[in-house]
């Protein structure tokens, strides 16, 4: 009888445990993030240091988030950079790093996590070096904090040719031709 009885009850907890996991899919597949409602798939976004835009003009808190890690890549003291609301890396000052000029992204998917992040995919390119991530597909990873969205980290996946977008000449590259002419 208490073989039985052990049994039922590892039955019951067994029983507990499997609704509680369905539970919590569901939940979790419902709190996903809000994909913007702009035609981003098909877009090259473009920043040049001389012409950055001070505010963001699309009405998505994530894309504006990827758009500002972007210009303050370019230009670290804009009025927009918040450290808290991006990687402190964006920020660092050293006479090796080479800041882009220039750069160019477009969004290739966008790929909730949860209810306060996602990834978003790019296919990126610029005219400096800046840590690796701006030139390839970049992953920027964006998470809701306080109410606004930042972005918590960047990845690179490494590629073995660059995409299709433009790449823009530097200063140096003009130089170079100018002089072999």
């Amino acid at each position: 009888m208490k073989k039985f009885l052990v049994l039922f009850v590892c039955a019951a907890l067994l029983g507990a445990c499997s609704e509680k996991k369905e539970n919590q899919v569901s939940e979790t597949e419902e709190a996903k993030v809000n994909v913007p409602q702009f035609d981003y798939e098909n877009v090259v976004f473009s920043y040049d240091k001389d012409m950055l835009p001070e505010k963001c003009d699309k009405d998505s808190g994530i894309f504006c988030a990827v758009e500002n890690t972007v210009k303050c890549a370019i230009n670290p003291q804009m009025a927009d950079c918040d450290a808290a609301k991006m990687p402190k890396f964006v920020f660092m000052e050293d006479e090796n790093i080479i800041r882009p000029t220039h750069f160019d992204f477009k969004i290739t998917k966008i790929k909730p996590i949860d209810a306060d992040s996602a990834e978003i995919y790019t296919i990126s390119n610029c005219n400096g070096a800046w840590f690796g991530l701006c030139r390839g597909d970049i992953i920027f990873v964006v998470r809701l904090k306080n109410g606004e969205w930042g972005v918590k980290d960047l990845y690179s996946i490494e590629k073995e040719n660059i995409p299709d977008l433009p790449v823009p000449e530097t200063a140096e590259s003009s130089e170079e031709q100018s002089a072999t002419e």
